[in-house]
């Protein structure tokens, strides 16, 4: 079982005691060599393995009963390798290509049969990693997403149009903007997503002799959307849930805080009886979403710093994290700088569409915003940078 054979207290300064993380799913150094993989490459392919050793088909036929009906679908390496030019397309001018549109209109065919015939054309579509959640939040030139947002603030009454209620509309927005109807809409989210682009290239990396991904089509259930404050992350560790906080952790649900024991309740019993002795993990990060008479896993992701800690920190709650005992935050009152999660792009139409804000600089601050999404520029080059270079020197840790 995952961490069952982990050593007792390691040292790595003489002044602080510090536990060191250890998991099956992290293959050695030689393991990582036996298959290929060229030494200057090693640490980024635990990385890879580590992260694919959660995806939805490690876990899904023992906990289909508790999470959305789901279908995967094979990507190929030239789907994939299709899937990434397109997306640097996007910010370069002049680029061919009518063989990636081929490629491309193929896998939407191949989609289109199944969102039809298996989910009515509603569903969600992602990796079997990670999922394109950020497309539509930094897409400022789609009209659909700006009504989306648009229509999310309109129903709030004019007293509730605050920071925080606002930003909780806008991330009902942007995340009702992911359900897709057919097999094209599917591969223009994934064309638009920086976190599809980045899983992808962590695959296409090591050639195709070493190439795994997978397309996930879930069922789409507008009750998760609605129900932003129900949504939870929860830490586990060598088989013990040692922390829970609110998934959206920047806005303020004031429902959460006379609830809080009950919905711990909920959660541990879920742990108790359906996770904890169903899966071959024994450290992992788990999405769940509390409704009325019922519990879902929304995703299983690596038990690491690259899953978000939500109001905890992986700096300074390490242990907690690693140890328990068990701790459950939410937020207790609204945050003073909440609006810093929504880009400014579409703060400034919030603004002009509901405040009545005069910008000197924008008559209409939506239209003829630079397609390259500002959060990205930097990640995307560190990211290809790290594949051109093919070194990573750091070694795994959490």
């Amino acid at each position: 079982m995952d961490g069952s054979s982990s050593p007792p207290l390691n040292y790595t300064s003489p002044r602080i005691q510090r536990e060191v993380f250890r998991s099956h799913l992290l293959l050695s150094d030689q393991e990582i060599l036996d298959l290929g993989i060229r030494p200057c490459d090693v640490e980024l392919y635990r990385r890879r393995h580590y992260q694919a050793s959660f995806s939805i088909n490690t876990w899904y036929d023992a906990l289909r009963e508790h999470t959305f009906r789901t279908e995967t679908v094979d990507l190929s390496f030239e789907e994939a390798q299709s899937i990434v030019t397109v997306f640097l397309s996007k910010r370069q001018a002049g680029v061919d290509l009518s063989k990636e549109r081929d490629i491309l209109q193929k896998l939407a065919v191949r989609l289109d049969w199944i969102i039809k015939n298996d989910f009515n054309r509603r569903c969600f579509i992602k990796l079997n990693t990670r999922s394109p959640k950020d497309a539509p939040i930094y897409d400022f030139n789609s009209q659909t997403v700006k009504k989306a947002i648009i229509s999310e603030i309109s129903r709030l009454e004019p007293q509730e149009r605050d920071d925080n209620n606002e930003t909780i509309a806008f991330v009902k927005a942007t995340n009702r903007c992911l359900v897709t109807s057919s097999g094209i809409e599917a591969v223009q989210v994934l064309t638009r997503s920086m976190r599809i682009y980045e899983d992808l290239i962590k695959c296409i990396q090591f050639g195709e002799k070493h190439f795994e991904a997978k397309l996930v089509i879930r069922e789409w259930l507008e009750e998760v959307i609605n129900k932003p404050e129900m949504e939870f992350r929860c830490f586990v560790c060598k088989n013990q849930m040692n922390a829970i906080t609110q998934y959206f952790s920047m806005c303020h649900f004031p429902d959460l805080a006379p609830r809080k024991e009950e919905i711990q309740k909920k959660i541990l019993h879920f742990f108790d009886t359906q996770l904890k002795n169903k899966l071959t993990h024994n450290n992992y990060v788990v999405d769940l979403f509390i409704g009325r008479d019922r519990i879902l896993i929304i995703e299983l992701n690596p038990f690491h710093n690259g899953a978000g800690a939500g109001l905890f920190s992986w700096a300074t709650d390490r242990d907690t994290l690693m140890n328990g005992p068990l701790e459950f935050k939410i937020l207790l009152q609204p945050a003073h700088n909440v609006r810093e999660h929504v880009p400014d792009q579409w703060q400034r139409l919030i603004s002009s569409e509901f405040h009545n804000s005069e910008d000197e600089d924008d008559e209409d601050p939506d239209i003829d915003e630079p397609v390259a999404y500002w959060p990205w520029t930097l990640a995307a080059v560190m990211v290809v940078g790290s594949v051109i270079t093919g070194r990573l020197t750091s070694r795994f840790e959490i």
